[in-house]
């Protein structure tokens, strides 16, 4: 029986349980104890990758952050290459949003082909921009949803063991009253034999 499930094996195993399968059925599937399971389901590295442990480094270069983001790159990706925290990544892409539309020109009438050219260049730039967010928005979403099916599940698997608890604090409760009564029988069996041996 394995002792442990495999980091490669984690998040396969998260999906299962998150789609319903249950614990002791995965216990069964992945060769190993139910303890096992519950204990990978637990571990934070498995439901919620992090960046808490990366302090809040402010980011030098916010033009090349966007240039980055609009290329396709996450939020998280990018807390990664930045080493600082996704707050701070969406923090900067905020500000850069705003100063992109609040830099945006405005065309008249003595526009020249260049500057609509620049202008459209411009607006291109900030339509990429506002896919990436709403793609990211989309993401977030997705996880929260995943993390909101997950707590339902673990607190379903809570129930579960509280359930298996009480069933066996019961069972022990009955055999218990068994013992006592045989012991009370056995007691009674033995007073009567020894009277009557007087």
């Amino acid at each position: 029986m394995a002792r442990t499930i495999e980091r490669n094996n984690e998040q396969r195993l998260l999906e299962r349980f998150v789609n319903g399968e249950s614990v002791p059925k995965l216990a069964q599937a992945y060769g190993t104890t139910e303890q096992i399971v519950r204990e990978a389901l637990l571990r934070p590295s498995v439901y919620s990758p992090t960046d808490q442990h990366r302090p809040d480094i402010p980011i030098a270069n916010e033009v090349e952050l966007i240039d980055r983001f609009v290329g396709g790159e996450s939020i998280s990706d990018l807390a990664l290459a930045y080493r600082t925290r996704e707050a701070q990544v969406s923090a900067a892409l905020d500000r850069a949003g705003e100063r992109m539309h609040r830099s945006l020109e405005v065309l008249d009438e003595t526009s020249t082909d260049e500057d609509i050219k620049r202008v459209n260049a411009q607006t291109d730039y900030i339509n990429r921009y506002t896919k990436q967010r709403d793609a990211e928005t989309a993401r977030v979403e997705a996880r929260i949803n995943f993390l909101k099916r997950y707590t339902d599940r673990m607190n379903e698997e809570t129930e579960r063991l509280n359930d298996e608890t009480r069933r066996l604090n019961d069972q022990t409760e009955r055999n218990v009253e068994g013992i006592m009564f045989l012991l009370v029988i056995g007691l009674i069996a033995v007073v009567l034999l020894l009277t009557s041996h007087l």
